[in-house]
């Protein structure tokens, strides 16, 4: 009896392991405005949710390129955002506001 409980907590233990290279959603947040990649780590999505006529934009870097690419919200705090083409394989982002005439404040490096 004592073997099989032993068991059941080593098989519950492992099921709780995350799985390495496991498709998963990254966030980054910038006060309300937030950029995504995909669970296929392919595209990058960011949204302005803040009406404050600053605009919001994603800095991402991706794979076989040393390249830190941007793609912005075109319409700004409008329903809809801004997104990338599904071509290469995104290796980290982040999320800033675009502030005229000052630092823009950005989030953290994310890796997807």
């Amino acid at each position: 009896m004592v073997r099989i409980m032993a068991l059941l907590v080593a098989i519950a233990l492992f099921a709780s392991l995350p799985l390495v290279g496991a498709a998963h959603v990254v966030y980054v947040f910038e006060g309300s405005d937030f950029a995504y990649v995909n669970s296929a780590h392919t595209l990058v999505t960011v949204c302005d949710m803040e009406t404050d006529g600053n605009g919001a934009y994603a800095r991402y870097t991706r794979s076989g390129t040393s390249v830190i690419s941007r793609i912005d919200d075109p319409n700004g705090s409008s329903a809809g955002c801004g997104q990338t083409n599904p071509i290469y394989s995104i290796l980290a982002l982040q999320v800033c506001e675009d502030v005229a005439f000052q630092l823009d404040p950005c989030s953290a490096w994310a890796s997807a």
